[in-house]
């Protein structure tokens, strides 16, 4: 038995999807690493253009992560009774499994930009105001158009909002 399908009989993971994630993950890496570097010229120059053009559309990934996402949970749910019960155990997990490192990146974006701003003379960095900072920390940045104090943030207010329609939708309806 090889490897491989030692861990496909073992385990509740799907190796399909986890290669995909991890396919979507280099693109969105590659694509930001390309858009932001200053040799983007001479890489453009220097690479073929399908490969260019594989990191010029790697903000795709975004998208397969959506519909991954939307798998899991699905999958996720598949044997759970859809009642109010099991929907707020299911929120909470999510939440506790989620908001603590998101509360404290916030946190310390804020703290490094207001430190940042008194180390570094020559640009100010942006600092929330107490409105910002609470549409932030409950999700909602996007529905008051507030900027992202982390900007690879900006999914997250949409995946949360799935995830509670998703859920939600999955209770009413049966």
């Amino acid at each position: 038995m090889t490897f491989n399908s030692n861990l496909q009989q073992n385990s509740t993971r799907f190796l399909f999807i986890d290669g995909l994630r991890g396919l979507a993950a280099i693109a969105v890496v590659s694509y930001h690493f390309y858009v932001g570097s200053p040799l983007r010229g001479t890489l453009a120059g220097i690479f073929p253009k399908p490969f260019i053009l594989l990191l010029e559309e790697g903000r795709l990934g975004v998208e397969v992560f959506f519909v991954i996402s939307g798998f899991v949970i699905a999958y996720s749910l598949r044997k759970t009774a859809a009642n109010s019960q099991n929907l707020k155990r299911f929120i909470c997990r999510f939440l506790i499994r989620l908001t603590p490192s998101y509360w404290v990146t916030i946190f310390l974006t804020v703290i490094i930009n207001l430190t940042s701003n008194f180390v570094i003379t020559d640009r100010i960095a942006p600092i929330p105001n107490l409105e910002e900072v609470v549409a932030h920390l409950f999700y909602l940045q996007n529905l008051f158009k507030y900027e992202q104090i982390v900007p690879v943030f900006w999914t997250l207010c949409f995946e949360v909002r799935f995830y509670f329609l998703f859920a939600t939708l999955l209770v009413l309806l049966t």
